[in-house]
């Protein structure tokens, strides 16, 4: 009757390590690096991981390399928040790969420092060719005013254009050059910049209704120059938010 149990027991216990084996072996490694959009650098963040059911846990990238690394389950998906106090929250989706085993899966992340001048985000407000608010403002504001409250080192300005309605303002005209047809592009700029000024006459207006932030936000028209580089906006886009001034306290 011993023998019995003790192969009863043995087996129990082969059943049970090979389905823990199964368990932990369909996991995926998730690694890579939190680097600088602008220039590559490395960037110490918390990295806030949440699984499917909403449990979530903080690990922390390196300070000197930006590296991390983290197991989580194979075929998921995973809700992803990076934060500093040199960034804005951002935010990732992650689907981990499949496997019937044990894999590594590189998963780079890039966001944007805070540091004057520098473009951070970009906002479509506002629908072609009009300059009317949409719908969504409300729902962007209340986001900037959460991350202003818990940010009190940095400050912003809204830089407008009318850069999503070019095509709007472009007449395209074609000429004969000899035996070439030749098209050309004229830009109407006075509607454009009419269209530019009321956008920015209507955001100045709406400012002190959407955010408390008004001594630390404040709106602008967009400059020739700053389109230059490599923080030149999407052509869907309107206002740019743009960093004003930051302290670095962990300097």
């Amino acid at each position: 009757m011993k023998k019995l149990l003790y192969i009863l027991a043995l087996c129990l216990f082969a059943f049970n390590s090979h389905s823990d084996a199964q368990v932990f072996g369909r996991q995926i490694l998730l690694k890579g690096a939190v680097t600088d959009s602008y220039d590559g650098k490395p960037v110490a963040v918390e990295i806030r991981i949440e699984d499917e059911k909403g449990k979530y846990f903080k690990i922390q990238s390196n300070s000197l390399t930006g590296n991390y690394e983290q197991i989580l389950e194979a075929d998921k998906n995973y809700k992803i928040r990076l934060n500093a106090k040199n960034i804005l929250p951002t935010y990732f989706d992650v689907k981990t790969d499949t496997t019937s085993n044990y894999g590594e899966q590189e998963q780079n992340f890039f966001v944007t420092k805070l540091e004057k001048g520098r473009a951070v985000q970009c906002f479509d407000l506002f629908p072609t060719g009009e300059s009317n608010l949409n719908s969504e403002v409300q729902n962007i504001f209340d986001e900037m005013n959460l991350n202003m409250r818990f940010n009190r080192s940095v400050s912003f300005y809204f830089e407008v254009t009318s850069d999503d309605s070019w095509e709007q303002f472009t007449k395209i005209t074609t000429k004969k050059v000899k035996k070439n047809t030749v098209t050309e592009k004229t830009l109407d700029e006075n509607a454009y910049n009419d269209l530019q000024q009321k956008r920015f006459e209507t955001l100045q207006s709406k400012l002190g209704d959407l955010t408390k932030f008004t001594d630390r936000i404040e709106v602008r028209k967009a400059s020739k120059e700053n389109e230059k580089g490599a923080d030149k906006h999407p052509k869907d886009c309107d206002v740019i938010l743009r960093v004003k001034d930051f302290q670095d306290n962990m300097k």
